[in-house]
């Protein structure tokens, strides 16, 4: 398919996709008369209708559940208030980028919509002063959309207020840089490779390179490259500070020197004093939105509160990475943690106590816990390998794609020394 060709197509795609979204549900037959409607239009003659329909019936089947959430009673919603007189540009932005260059089902994107309006709901209104810090944990399955959700709720985060966004991402170079795409893509809209370099415009990527749609300031002092995690050297040289008019986005590894770091550029840009304050300094009016990517991993403290009579140990020390994560947090007068995990049992047993006077308290999700539900069209392991439910149900078999090997023992005995010689595979 040649660009003019794709060009056509995406544009037939789009305005049949508009004529759909007024029927509820959507139809066969709905979709044939769209796809018939189009033939009918001398632009688009030559192009492949069979594919067109084809496409349409996977971007109007798909569906996704409904999900639940866990409550503290502190929960006060003002989302919606919010929205009344404020315009959401970042997310719009986001939503059609999702919508026109990524094709989601419009049923996975609506769900998003709902989804990210209930988690930041359950955060704080970015412009209530005084002192206050919410912590939550949104559970969904692996590779099934973590990443699109909490980079739209960055999104309807700048749009609301907030104007810092620290995205905790992995321990390896290459996770964090895979990370800062997706986000360089979704929220930034510019390749963040070249954004510091002298004599190299801009890149316009993702949002914004869609057109037509608002290019949004914001600013990041980490990049996509493998080397692009925040280093003292780049904070030194710009005159980027969180909390001006526009909002500025982190992308960090979970790694003590790096996180230590940014603790103390940031209380050094905008920290002022305040002896009750477990780092004897305070940042205040600089709303911060934490997110912590797998957060079962390297985040939870695994030292023991508890001594063996279940009493706070009083040599008691949080791990150095649990520890940081928690200090950046109490160095903010407002701030929101919202973990992300595929596992959440590391997080869920923290203990709920857990706190020591120059980190403060612990990571335990005690505002809200939120599980994203699947699309009809995930594949995971339970609909790979099927489910045995012990509990008397109907068994799930699977799909039948699992082929057993049998004869495994002949080469690789149960419980063979590394000398073992293997005869053939």
């Amino acid at each position: 398919m040649n660009e003019d060709s794709k060009i056509r197509y995406k544009s037939a795609f789009g305005m049949a996709n508009n004529f759909l979204r007024l029927k509820k549900p959507v139809t066969l037959d709905d979709i044939v008369q769209a796809v018939n409607v189009l033939k009918n239009i001398a632009e688009y003659n030559g192009l492949d209708f069979q594919r067109l329909q084809d496409d349409l019936e996977f971007n109007n089947n798909v569906h996704v559940g409904g999900y639940c959430i866990l409550d503290d009673k502190e929960y006060k919603a003002w989302l919606a208030a919010k929205k009344e007189d404020t315009e959401f540009e970042f997310w719009e932005r986001y939503e059609r980028y999702l919508r026109e260059e990524k094709n989601l089902p419009d049923q996975v994107i609506r769900r998003l919509d709902e989804l990210t309006d209930d988690i930041l709901d359950r955060l704080r209104d970015p412009a209530l002063t005084g002192r206050w810090d919410r912590r939550g944990l949104v559970v969904g399955h692996v590779q099934s959309g973590k990443t699109s959700n909490y980079t739209g709720l960055i999104t309807k985060a700048f749009d609301a207020g907030y104007r810092l966004a620290i995205v905790l991402a992995g321990a390896h170079n290459s996770l964090r840089s895979q990370t800062q795409v997706r986000l360089d893509e979704g929220v930034l809209g510019f390749d963040t490779r070249h954004h510091l370099s002298w004599g190299k415009a801009n890149q316009r990527i993702g949002v914004g390179d869609i057109t037509g749609a608002p290019f949004l300031i914001a600013h990041s002092l980490t990049s996509s490259s493998e080397q692009g995690d925040f280093r003292r050297v780049t904070a030194q040289q710009t005159s980027i500070v969180p909390g001006g008019k526009d909002p500025v986005l982190f992308v960090v590894k979970k790694n003590t020197s790096v996180l230590r770091n940014l603790l103390n550029w940031a209380l050094a840009v905008r920290g002022q004093d305040a002896p009750e304050s477990p780092l004897g300094k305070i940042i205040t009016s600089v709303p911060l939105l934490l997110i912590d990517d797998e957060a079962d991993y390297a985040s939870a403290n695994t030292n023991d509160y508890l001594d063996e009579f279940g009493e706070p140990r009083p040599d008691y020390d949080p791990t150095q990475t649990n520890k940081l994560i928690r200090q950046i947090l109490s160095a903010f007068e407002q701030s929101a943690y919202v973990g992300y995990t595929a596992t959440p049992f590391a997080n869920i047993f923290i203990h709920h106590e857990d706190f020591t006077e120059d980190a403060g308290e612990g990571l335990f999700p005690r505002s809200f816990i939120i599980n994203l539900p699947a699309p009809s069209n995930y594949i995971g392991a339970e609909k790979l390998f099927g489910m045995d439910h012990s509990d008397g149900g109907a068994t799930d078999q699977g799909l039948p794609v699992i082929r057993t090997v049998v004869d495994s023992d002949v080469s690789f005995p149960p419980r063979h020394k590394k000398e073992h010689d293997v005869p053939y595979l």
